[in-house]
């Protein structure tokens, strides 16, 4: 059946497994936290190596053009914040700053570059597609898996630097918005668009938001 080939399975499965490490596996935090200045360095590469991953879609057309209308604003909205989305490491580096005592100066350079002209990069790489061959499922798999390890890997970083920094509850849901739901909806709006995809990203969002207010 046709709507079962198209159906976003390993998207769905995607948001179960981030609420599985939320919830039920031992947390990362204590390694971050000894390791918080590599981690920040690393942080910039794994987002636009994630984007990468989700922007490259199942085919070559432009889902943009093939989204309902009313979705058409917010997928250009998301697209600007994905491409964007480095605002997110200045809470990580004022937590390093707070463990080592020096702001990570030459980190937030390299982290701003790295995220913004990458994110750029990738984007453009992901237009220009031309091939037409629509990717195995093999593949779909994989792309998902790197935006999963990545969408982990940030929360644990984001919970032990909002835990150094000591910020408000509205600062937490801000930076857990811009640095999460971005890179996650670049997938859902991948073509062909499912309401399910959609859904079941928002859903399982707010429910980790929820799980660490």
């Amino acid at each position: 059946m046709e709507w079962i080939k198209k159906f976003p399975f390993e998207n769905i499965l995607l948001d179960a497994a981030l609420l599985v490490v939320a919830f039920a596996l031992p947390s990362t935090n204590l390694l971050l936290s000894e390791n918080l200045t590599a981690a920040f360095w690393l942080a910039a590469p794994f987002q636009v190596l994630a984007l990468f991953c989700a922007f490259y879609g199942r085919d070559s057309y432009s889902p943009g053009r093939n989204l309902p209308e009313w979705l058409s604003l917010a997928y250009i909205l998301n697209t600007i914040l994905a491409v964007g989305s480095f605002i997110w490491l200045y809470l990580v580096a004022f937590a390093v700053e707070k463990q080592t005592g020096g702001f990570p100066y030459w980190g937030f350079r390299f982290a701003f570059f790295v995220a913004l002209f990458g994110g750029i990069l990738v984007f453009g790489f992901s237009l220009g597609r031309s091939d037409g061959d629509e990717l195995s499922l093999k593949t779909r798999y994989l792309l998902v898996l790197i935006v999963f390890l990545f969408l982990s890997f940030t929360e644990s970083l984001l919970e032990v630097s909002l835990g150094i920094s000591n910020v408000g509850a509205i600062v937490l849901v801000v930076v857990t918005l811009i640095s999460y739901l971005p890179v996650r909806l670049a997938l859902a709006f991948q073509p062909p668009f499912s309401y399910w995809d959609l859904a079941s990203a928002i859903v399982c969002f707010v429910v980790y938001l929820y799980s660490i207010l």
